[in-house]
């Protein structure tokens, strides 16, 4: 992957704080005549603007998967490589030398994180949505073709799941743990709906799950795009 976006949003929440004196009252006995002299009474009232800027940015720490090169094995239509923990190549050659992506919530509240990728899965087309596979990009002419499923009629994947990094950065509720396709390359799936901010658990981890057919060649990229806005009110505060 040679480029990885990152969008952020801010809010901005204005506090007013009114400041409102005390009446006193003060009252002066003559000091010859023991009588009233003089009575005073006052307020004293003001106020203050204080504006809280709420900072949904998100950064990444580890920002690239690279795969190196490898080959599909003889007899296999096609490799499988799963980037998670630990490191799963079937029927493939290839060495991960760098696992995950990692995002990390710099801002001050928390933030759901979604994630979406410039090309799918399988056989893509090229045509909006469908977009091209991973598979496909950086062929010569930029088309699979046919012959993409193994023998069991299984296509092509290129999907994502999330991890924790640190603690329970996102809620359980709320993290994509098992592999989702990238199946649309217009949409942005979910893989943190509520990702802490606090130091210590403000970290997700993405895996990736791709397959590489025996009959192509060539370097094969795809650009991801993490997106953090503030979440809705299931995350709890």
């Amino acid at each position: 992957m040679e480029e990885h976006k990152l969008l952020t949003g801010m809010l901005l929440v204005a506090l007013v704080v009114s400041i409102v004196g005390t009446v006193i009252t003060v009252d002066r006995l003559g000091a010859l005549g023991g009588g009233t002299d003089s009575s005073f009474t006052g307020a004293i009232t003001g106020s203050a603007n204080l504006t809280i800027t709420v900072d949904t940015t998100i950064s990444l720490p580890s920002s690239e998967v690279t795969l190196g090169s490898g080959n599909v094995a003889a007899n296999a239509s096609f490799a499988t490589i799963d980037t998670s923990l630990p490191l799963s190549v079937d029927d493939g050659t290839w060495a991960n030398q760098s696992y995950n992506i990692t995002v990390r919530n710099d801002g001050n509240v928390k933030v759901n994180v979604t994630i979406q990728s410039n090309v799918t899965r399988g056989n893509g087309t090229g045509i909006v949505p469908d977009s091209w596979s991973f598979a496909c990009s950086g062929t010569t002419e930029n088309t699979c073709g046919l012959g993409f499923n193994n023998e069991s009629g299984e296509e092509l994947e290129f999907a994502y799941k999330g991890a924790d990094n640190e603690g329970n950065s996102c809620n359980p509720n709320h993290l994509s743990t098992e592999y989702q396709s990238f199946n649309n390359s217009l949409v942005e799936y979910p893989l943190c709906g509520c990702l802490d901010y606090a130091s210590q658990v403000d970290e997700v981890l993405t895996y990736l799950k791709i397959g590489i057919p025996g009959d192509t060649t060539g370097l094969k990229e795809a650009t991801i795009t993490f997106t953090a806005v503030q979440p809705g009110p299931t995350c709890p505060s």
